[in-house]
């Protein structure tokens, strides 16, 4: 609901009266909010990926509920929906206005966010490798334009040592709009974040 809110305000003209209107709605929700304990994550659900579940084909994962690319209770993300597709992931988004870029295209930096997301998603989830993201590189062929399906796909092409390499695409029909390549390092059994 409040994504939907968000969107939106950014598409639509609304006059000041109803913005104070609403401005004070939200204040009076996110103080009532806010008098929750906080939210904590823990790294160990990075370092207990290999302890999961076997991902099966054509199931849907994503990561914590409120991450923005995936997650469902996030209010200012994407809620992508993610599926094993054979020893990868395949996935579709939409870019709504809140991430515009060039007018009527998303931004370079939310398509490279939906990347890294599903390539993370790739070696954790599917494959129960703790192997943290250290390089993107994306190459933009053709600006992604808003409020269109994209087909993002993932794929673990390498394996060295500790190196996995693994490659995502992001299509509209046959069409290529952006590649991305990723570089994950594979954590030590006894790593620790205080390390």
């Amino acid at each position: 609901m409040l994504r939907g809110l968000g969107v939106a305000l950014l598409s639509h003209e609304v006059d000041d009266d109803t913005l104070r209107e609403l401005a004070a709605g939200l204040r009076a929700a996110t103080d009532t909010v806010l008098i929750g304990p906080p939210r904590v994550r823990s790294f160990a659900e990075i370092t207990l990926e290999p302890e999961a579940d076997e991902v099966a084909e054509g199931e849907e994962l994503g990561h914590f509920d409120g991450c923005f690319v995936t997650g469902e209770a996030s209010p200012i993300g994407l809620a992508v929906r993610a599926h094993r597709d054979g020893d990868g992931l395949a996935a579709t988004a939409s870019f709504p206005r809140s991430f515009e870029g060039m007018p009527g295209y998303a931004h370079g930096g939310i398509v490279l966010a939906v990347f890294d997301d599903l390539i993370g998603l790739t070696i954790g989830r599917l494959l129960r490798i703790s192997a943290p993201t250290v390089r993107v590189e994306v190459d933009f062929r053709k600006p992604v334009p808003l409020d269109r399906d994209i087909e993002f796909r993932t794929r673990l092409i390498s394996s060295d040592g500790r190196k996995r390499v693994v490659t995502a695409t992001a299509t509209i029909g046959d069409m290529v709009h952006a590649e991305a390549q990723a570089l994950l390092i594979v954590l030590p059994p006894d790593y620790s974040i205080g390390a």
